[in-house]
């Protein structure tokens, strides 16, 4: 099987799975799956400069994280 490491919409997808995972966490285990997360968003838009699919996930998952905080740390 050949792994295509050009397929930017597998990292989009990726990065949603991350970001639904990371939210049945909270605390540390939760940001370390919204990081992991937020670099597979990236590596959609290296590939593809204008996914904007990747780009509104990206925001939504940072939305949901910053739910999870208070103040300062929300912001």
């Amino acid at each position: 099987m050949e792994i295509k490491t050009d397929f930017h919409e597998a990292f989009d997808n990726w990065g949603i799975a991350l970001s639904d995972q990371a939210k049945t966490k909270s605390d540390a285990e939760a940001d370390r799956l919204f990081e992991q997360a937020y670099q597979k968003y990236g590596k959609a838009v290296e590939i593809k400069r204008d996914f904007h699919d990747a780009f509104n996930n990206w925001g939504a998952a940072l939305s949901e994280q910053a739910r999870t905080k208070r103040d300062a740390e929300a912001d």
